[in-house]
């Protein structure tokens, strides 16, 4: 791939890292209260980040970038890489949505098993088993350890259960 079609894939990109970050900060304005806060502070971030990045890039449109080259190859690499970086984009642009629907740990479990799966990790039982822990980890952490309320499915209503009966409330 010569050098103007790999810059204008990657400016595309961000592109629609933008385009998907604006869709998700207009949903999280609908989170009422304190809820709302750290979500919306994390998309403004990214979303300040992805635009001076798009600025440096259209300002280089037409130089390499001096890149990591794994980095380089993902980027401009061919057709069943790009695919997989387009599913990895898929698979957490999705999650938000899926998150409201499933709850955190399954919709969490579910997208980085997914990201590991297309990331290469090809052994199914650690990869579903990292994922669900780390997703639990996580779970507990944020809600009763930071108090910052996630949409809650059965699995996620089960732990609640299961952390109020331990805690002996």
């Amino acid at each position: 791939m010569d050098i103007r079609k790999r810059l204008n894939f990657r400016i595309a990109w961000i592109a629609a890292l933008v385009a998907g970050i604006a869709l998700l900060a207009a949903n999280s304005v609908q989170l009422s209260g304190l809820s709302g806060v750290y979500p919306q502070c994390l998309i403004g971030l990214s979303l300040v980040l992805l635009v001076s990045i798009a600025v440096k890039e259209a300002r280089n449109r037409y130089r390499v970038a001096d890149y990591d080259q794994e980095l380089a190859g993902l980027w401009g690499g061919a057709g069943q890489q790009r695919w997989r970086l387009a599913a990895f984009t898929v698979v957490w642009f999705a999650y938000p949505f899926f998150m409201s629907a499933a709850g955190f740990i399954v919709s969490t479990t579910v997208a980085v098993a997914a990201s590991l799966w297309l990331a290469g990790m090809r052994h199914p039982v650690r990869l579903v088993v990292a994922s669900a822990v780390f997703s639990v980890v996580m779970a507990v952490l944020i809600t009763s350890v930071l108090y910052i309320p996630v949409p809650g499915g059965p699995v996620d209503q089960a732990l609640d259960h299961l952390l109020y009966v331990l805690g002996g409330r």
